[in-house]
C-alpha cells in the first residue's frame, strides 16, 4: 500500500511538471531545460505579492499566495521574487511557484559595474548560474533592472559599463550550461519617455524580453492621472523595433476618486489587448513607502479595485498556458 501511494504521488509530480513546461527527458536522454516560451497570442498574467506584516517567512507567504490565487481563480502565469546581488537563489519560492503553477521569474540587483568588469564577482556569479541550471526548469531573470534610474547610477555607473557588465554575467551563464534563463532587460517606462533608457540596451543577442516599469502615480504625486497605455507608448515603439517581446515588468496604479482604480484595470485590460507586442504584464502588488509617503498599489486597496483585476485574470486573454488538473495547494 505504502509504494502503491509512493508511486502515485510521483505520478501526479511527472503529470505537473509535463503540463507546465513539456514531457520530462527519457532515462539517459538529455537534461537541458529550456527558457520560458513566448506566446503565440494573448498575454501571460504574473504578480508580485509583497509578504504583508506577520507573512514575512516562509508558511506566511506561502498562505498569501494561497489567498491570492483563490481571489484570482487561478495561479499567476509569473511569480515574481526580488533578490539581492548577494542573495542565492533559487530558494524555495522557485521550485514552490513551480509545482504550484507559475513561472517564476527572479529580479536580481545588479552590482556595481566596474567590479562586474573587473571579474570580482565571477565566482558568485557562476554559482549562482548553476544552482538555476540545477533548478531544471523555465525561469525568467531580470537583471539590474531600471539601470538608467537615478537611484541606480552609482550601480550601472554609465550606459557603456552597464551594458558591458551584462553581456559578461551573460557569458558566464552560458559558460556554465545555462539554457533555462528568459533574460529580461528591464528599465523604467519614463525612462523610454525622456530617452535615457535606449542607451542602456545590451543587445539582441543578449535579452530575450524587452521590459519596463511605469506607474500611474496620479495627483498625489503632483502627477496627471495616466492610463496604461500612455505610461507604456513610448517603451512599446522601442521593443517593437528592436524586435522583441515585451514585458511589462511592474506596474501599478494607485486609488483617487470612488471607482477609478477598478476602471483603470478595466481600460488596461483593453487597451494591453491593443498593443500585442506586450507578452506579459507583472503586476506590482505591494503598499510602498517612498518618497515620504505610502503607496497604495495593492489591489485590495478598495472592494471595487479587487473585483477588477480579479475580472482582468479571469480574461481569456491571459489565459495562455495549459495548466494540469493535478495542480492544487
Amino acid at each position: 500500500m505504502a509504494r502503491t501511494r509512493a508511486a502515485s504521488a510521483i505520478l501526479v509530480v511527472v503529470a505537473v511538471v509535463a503540463a507546465l513546461f513539456g514531457p520530462l527527458p527519457a532515462a539517459g536522454g538529455p537534461t537541458r531545460a529550456v527558457k520560458p516560451a513566448v506566446p503565440a497570442s494573448g498575454a501571460l498574467f504574473g504578480v508580485w505579492d509583497q509578504p504583508q506584516a506577520g507573512n514575512d517567512h516562509r508558511a506566511g507567504i506561502q498562505r498569501q499566495w494561497r489567498a491570492l490565487v483563490d481571489d484570482l481563480g487561478r495561479p499567476p502565469d509569473i511569480a515574481h521574487s526580488f533578490y539581492k546581488f548577494s542573495d542565492p537563489f533559487p530558494s524555495w519560492r522557485e521550485p514552490w511557484y513551480q509545482y504550484h503553477g507559475s513561472v517564476p521569474m527572479i529580479s536580481w540587483a545588479g552590482a556595481v559595474s566596474a567590479d562586474v568588469l573587473a571579474g570580482r564577482h565571477d565566482t558568485l556569479i557562476r554559482q549562482r548560474a548553476r544552482a538555476v541550471r540545477e533548478l531544471g526548469a523555465p525561469l525568467f531573470l531580470r537583471y539590474s533592472a531600471e539601470p538608467e534610474a537615478t537611484k541606480h547610477l552609482s550601480r550601472s555607473q554609465s550606459p557603456e559599463a552597464y551594458k558591458v557588465a551584462w553581456r559578461r554575467v551573460h557569458r558566464l551563464f552560458a559558460e556554465e550550461g545555462v539554457t533555462n534563463v528568459a533574460w529580461v532587460w528591464c528599465p523604467t517606462a519614463f525612462g523610454f519617455e525622456d530617452g535615457r533608457a535606449p542607451a542602456y540596451y545590451p543587445g539582441n543577442d543578449v535579452v530575450d524580453w524587452v521590459c519596463a516599469d511605469g506607474y500611474n502615480w496620479g495627483p498625489a504625486k503632483g502627477a496627471p492621472w495616466r492610463d496604461f497605455a500612455t505610461i507604456f507608448e513610448s517603451f512599446h515603439a522601442f521593443g517593437v523595433a528592436v524586435g522583441k517581446p515585451l514585458m511589462v515588468g511592474e506596474y501599478g496604479t494607485v486609488e483617487r476618486g470612488p471607482g477609478d482604480k477598478a476602471e483603470w484595470f478595466a481600460t488596461a485590460t483593453e487597451q494591453i489587448k491593443r498593443l500585442p507586442a506586450i507578452k506579459a504584464v507583472v503586476y506590482y502588488n505591494s503598499n510602498r513607502f517612498e518618497d515620504d509617503r505610502m503607496w497604495r498599489w495593492r489591489i485590495t486597496s478598495s472592494p471595487s479595485a479587487r473585483t477588477a483585476f480579479e475580472a482582468m485574470a479571469s480574461d481569456p486573454y491571459f489565459h495562455r498556458r495549459q495548466r494540469s488538473s493535478t495542480t492544487r495547494f
